[in-house]
């Protein structure tokens, strides 16, 4: 059973078209939806803005710990049953039978609990892959900073050899060209355009006005208006759906849970109407414990 966690990335301002298909835009109607400048940003702005977005991160939440993983691996109802057969097993004191289930049940948790750490290591993986330092524009000043204090409408500037700190719209470019193969696939280097405006959705790698994070420069010389950061990028969407996004139930188990459920409620209702029977016949209560924890211990998978 997978771990709910809420993700934690704030929307990018005012939620215009602008900021929704920056690639579909002129750079000046950008940095005007960003109230940004290509002087940049103020520090005061910047400081209000982090408070508001948050960090240029993915891993913006806390994970939980390897004991709570562990846990809600027994958050189902089949699990609830089994445990159920565990306890009455126990009762009547079938130690064999309580052994092997429990034995199945944690060894079903452990594996469980090394699936979603694996999920988290792979989300660390990808923060990885951001640039930790930056150059930027701020108050007209030149200035190199962590990368992890963007902030939608930073201005950055890029050379040969930059790793993208985050989503960009091109402002300025001078014989540009990309590794996009992050993303894409494409192992050919990707020229890019300032000047160009494109239709509402066109295919992530035919986006040339755009920079994303995690991708090289490995030609020319670039500048860009930051339009997102953390989760809200490309790469951040992946990492999002690696880390935070719980999987559809496929079909089968979805019957199962619900098999399972009914059986519960059968077994519970056919020991209960034992023990009546048993109560009427005068049988002493030990002996009605017995028959009621046995028929559900037999009835249980």
């Amino acid at each position: 059973m997978s771990v709910r966690i809420r993700i934690i990335g704030m929307p990018l301002p005012h939620e215009s078209k602008p900021l929704l298909s920056p690639h579909a835009f002129s750079g000046d109607v950008v940095l005007n939806a960003l109230d940004s400048s290509r002087s940049g940003l103020a520090r005061d702005e910047v400081c209000a803005r982090i408070k508001q977005y948050g960090c240029n991160v993915f891993l913006q939440a806390k994970m939980p710990g390897v004991s709570t993983v562990f846990l809600h691996q027994f958050g189902s109802p089949l699990i609830y049953v089994l445990l159920a057969a565990v306890l009455l097993s126990v009762m009547i004191q079938e130690w064999s039978d309580a052994g092997f289930i429990s034995a199945v049940l944690i060894i079903n948790a452990v594996i469980g609990t090394m699936q979603e750490s694996s999920a988290q290591r792979a989300a660390a993986a990808l923060q990885s892959m951001v640039s930790k330092r930056c150059r930027v524009l701020r108050d007209g000043n030149n200035e190199e900073i962590n990368a992890e204090t963007l902030v939608p409408g930073d201005i950055v500037l890029l050379e040969t050899g930059d790793k993208i700190p985050a989503d960009l719209r091109l402002l300025v470019s001078h014989d540009a060209e990309v590794d996009e193969s992050l993303l894409t696939g494409e192992s050919l280097a990707v020229l890019k355009d300032h000047m160009a405006v494109l239709d509402a959705n066109p295919a992530l790698g035919d986006r040339i006005n755009m920079l994303f994070t995690g991708t090289i420069v490995s030609r020319g010389r670039a500048q860009g208006v930051v339009v997102s950061t953390g989760l809200t990028t490309e790469l951040g969407k992946i990492a999002a759906d690696v880390l935070y996004k719980q999987p559809p139930k496929a079909p089968l188990q979805v019957r199962m849970d619900r098999f399972t459920l009914h059986v519960a409620i059968f077994v519970g209702l056919a020991a209960a109407l034992l023990i009546v029977v048993a109560v009427i016949r005068g049988t002493p209560f030990s002996d009605m414990f017995f028959i009621g924890g046995r028929a559900c211990r037999i009835s249980y998978p």
